[in-house]
Parts: structure tokens; sequence; C-alpha cells
């Protein structure tokens, strides 16, 4: 019999590693493009709308027509993230 609880524990720490990889991406950038949001997370832009229009992420608009999301943001998604069951 597989323990259940083994067995979240050890997806726990497998989103902790990635967490500590993300932290060490672009650290030094306060926000990212759309695209490079996306590329973070190996996906196209339209996965960065579609969090924004979810309204799962934040972004800010400097007033020259562009859109920026917050480093912050990362962070935040990479932990609201669920273990894949």
């Amino acid at each position: 019999m597989i323990n259940k609880e083994a067995v979240e524990a050890s997806k726990g720490a497998e989103l902790l590693a990635v967490l500590d990889v993300g932290s060490k991406i672009q650290t030094d950038r306060v926000a990212f493009t759309p695209i490079e949001f996306a590329s973070l997370f190996g996906r196209e832009k339209t996965f960065t709308y579609r969090l924004l229009y979810k309204g799962k992420i934040k972004c800010i608009k400097p007033g020259n027509g562009r859109i920026l999301i917050p480093a912050n943001e990362v962070q935040k998604l990479i932990g609201e993230a669920k273990a894949y069951s």
C-alpha cells in the first residue's frame, strides 16, 4: 500500500525545488514582458495573457502601451501551484 502522505510530501519537496530554481532565475529583474514571463514557464505568450484575463496575475502598465508583469508574480504563481495527480 502506498503511503499517500509520503507521496504528497515528496510532491511538495519537488515543488519547493522548482521554487528554489525559480528564485534563481533573473532575480535582478523587477518586471517581465508577457513573452519573457511565459518563457520562464516554457509556454507561449498567450499563457501570460490568459492568466492576466483570469486575474491570476497582476500587471503594470507604465503608460507607454506596454504591459509588464512584476517579478514577484512568478513566485506567487509557483507558490499557488498544486501537485499534479
